[in-house]
């Protein structure tokens, strides 16, 4: 996916008939946020969390992606160098443990 526009407030969490209706969301202070995104292609394989977590201590290729240094991040900048490692093991089976 690539983020083709900035975050927006979710206008479905003020509405009563929409799956992500949040009573407790306020227009006046929204707490729920989106970002549009594109779709650029399917990767050959599924890299899961866990596989990225190995590569993601002190001195590893992934230490400073922010997905993997703070809980809760669903959608994050990913640095370029980290991209390009992740992009390496598409072609790779899960290796490391």
């Amino acid at each position: 996916m690539r983020v083709v526009c900035s975050a927006s407030v979710d206008e479905t969490a003020f509405d009563p008939s929409e799956p992500y209706y949040d009573p407790k969301s306020d227009p006046a202070a929204p707490k729920w946020f989106l970002v549009h995104v594109s779709f650029v292609r399917k990767f050959a394989r599924t890299i899961g969390l866990h596989e990225l977590k190995t590569y993601a201590g002190t001195g590893e290729p992934l230490a400073m992606m922010p997905l993997l240094k703070q809980g809760r991040l669903s959608v994050s900048e990913v640095p370029k160098v980290c991209w390009d490692f992740v992009l390496g093991l598409e072609g790779k089976e899960e290796e490391k443990q």
